[in-house]
């Protein structure tokens, strides 16, 4: 698992904690603060592990923004000869 996927997921169950904690009613006064507190601290411990992981040059996370890249462009190339066909016909 790369960084990225690391990030992913990690702040994905914490999304997950956070909505159960909003919906659950038996979940009020101080304990919600302190699950959401505890919540938010996770999230930026993760943010920082995954600025330390961009840092220190994780080959998963550029092989993983060069594919989302190269995505990217083909889909701009092919929206631009569709482009380019319309305007010639």
């Amino acid at each position: 698992m790369g960084v990225t996927d690391a990030e992913t997921v990690g702040l994905e169950c914490t999304g997950v904690m956070d909505t159960v904690r909003v919906k659950s009613k038996r979940l009020q006064g101080p304990l919600n603060g302190a699950m959401k507190n505890k919540i938010r601290k996770v999230n930026e411990v993760i943010k920082v592990l995954i600025e330390k992981g961009e840092a220190s040059g994780d080959p998963m996370l550029w092989e993983t923004k060069a594919k989302k890249l190269a995505d990217k462009l083909a889909v701009a190339t092919k929206e631009l000869d569709s482009n380019k066909r319309e305007n010639i016909a």
